[in-house]
């Protein structure tokens, strides 16, 4: 569709797509997650992204949703 006056400045659409769930064990108190960019050894393409966090115990008491978002570029 053609871009008119009104829509040209609008905001793009963005769909969310769900690509893999990762589990980690952590230690109690902070923990750090390290993350080089691949999925199953496969690089990310050059785009946005973002990523949600959940943290459970051992009974499964589990936090809200975090998301964090990231941007993979060229270098």
């Amino acid at each position: 569709m053609k871009p008119t006056d009104e829509s040209k400045y609008a905001y793009k659409c963005v769909r969310p797509v769900f690509l893999k769930t990762m589990q980690r064990i952590g230690k109690p108190g902070p923990n750090r997650v390290g993350f080089s960019g691949k999925l199953d050894g496969q690089t990310l393409k050059t785009g946005a992204y973002a990523f949600g966090i959940v943290v459970s115990d051992v009974v499964r008491n589990a936090t809200p949703l975090m998301t964090k978002s990231f941007k993979i570029v060229k270098e």
